[in-house]
């Protein structure tokens, strides 16, 4: 727990947002999650560092999200600081087919500004919500594309302030993941190499993969997309709904029957009916098909959260 000084000195350092016992739920597409003890909004990178460099100092917890949309916070809450990555270093730059991205920036918003330029490439990103950032770390993608298909390198730091520089090759990119993925480094901002198109064939490819969201998606209802990665040769779907898990409820928490890879907040549910769902539907899984499902989310707060990945 933070003293009243260490508090009163991050007043003093900190220029973006900083709030205390903070709802999480106020800040994850699932809209569950308890108070977390510190959370910082930076202005820019500077302040990402002074965050940084202070939690470090003082050897306090520190936890780094983006914009909450693959995340699940128990419902005690988050000790420590935690630094919010959206709603900062958002900046986008365009440099002929090339475009550095900063890893705040909403990978839907991206999509439809490259788009409106004439840029290719990105058309699958308009329904992500989340940030570039959590996007490189997952290499999140949609329609059979992904970020991997267009990352050229990406920048970040360590928790220790260091700065590098990854190549595509060096991050290791495969389905849903990279070597970021579990490590103690912050991305800052990633180049995308993009090519020429149409805007209207562009616009026209987004309105066609919104138009499917909006038909084979679960809109309605505060979630966290996809909640497992499909197996090889498998649709994770698929193996919930042939378990007779679709529409399965705990408590608020419910299968989607609509995709059985989502779990919906029916508006009362807790983290903790969300995670006991999870770990209901892989059992399940298993027990009919013998697969593992591998959790896409991650999970935060939780005593035994590692365990939740297995």
């Amino acid at each position: 727990m933070l003293s009243g000084e260490a508090k009163e000195t991050l007043k003093e350092i900190v220029t973006g947002n900083l709030l205390f016992d903070e709802p999480m739920e106020n800040h994850t597409s699932f809209h569950v999650g308890g108070p977390a003890e510190v959370l910082i909004v930076p202005k820019d990178e500077s302040d990402l560092i002074r965050a940084i460099n202070f939690a470090n100092e003082n050897s306090i917890r520190m936890t780094i999200i983006g914009a909450g949309t693959k995340l699940l916070v128990s419902d005690d809450g988050l000790s420590g600081i935690v630094i919010k990555m959206s709603s900062c270093l958002s900046d986008l730059r365009i440099f002929g087919c090339e475009v550095e991205a900063g890893a705040g920036l909403i990978m839907s918003n991206l999509s439809r500004s490259v788009g409106e330029q004439g840029l290719s490439g990105l058309e699958f990103a308009v329904g992500i919500p989340g940030t570039v950032g959590g996007g490189v770390i997952m290499n999140a993608g949609a329609h059979k594309s992904s970020l991997s298909d267009v990352v050229k390198s990406v920048k970040a730091i360590t928790l220790e302030g260091e700065e590098r520089e990854f190549t595509k090759d060096e991050l290791g990119f495969d389905y849903r993941k990279s070597i970021l993925q579990g490590s103690s480094m912050i991305v800052i901002s990633a180049k995308l190499a993009l090519r020429s198109g149409s805007v209207e064939e562009i616009s026209e490819k987004m309105n066609g993969y919104l138009k499917w969201r909006k038909e084979n998606q679960p809109l309605d209802f505060p979630n966290a997309g996809s909640i497992f990665v499909n197996p090889p040769g498998q649709v994770a779907g698929k193996l919930i709904d042939a378990a007779d898990m679709g529409g399965f409820v705990i408590g608020g928490a419910q299968v989607s029957e609509k995709r059985c890879n989502f779990i919906l907040n029916l508006g009362n549910a807790k983290a903790s009916d969300i995670r006991s769902l999870i770990t209901l539907v892989k059992k399940r899984v298993y027990e009919r098909f013998k697969i593992r499902l591998e959790c896409e989310i991650r999970f935060m707060g939780f005593q035994d959260e590692d365990s939740s990945m297995d």
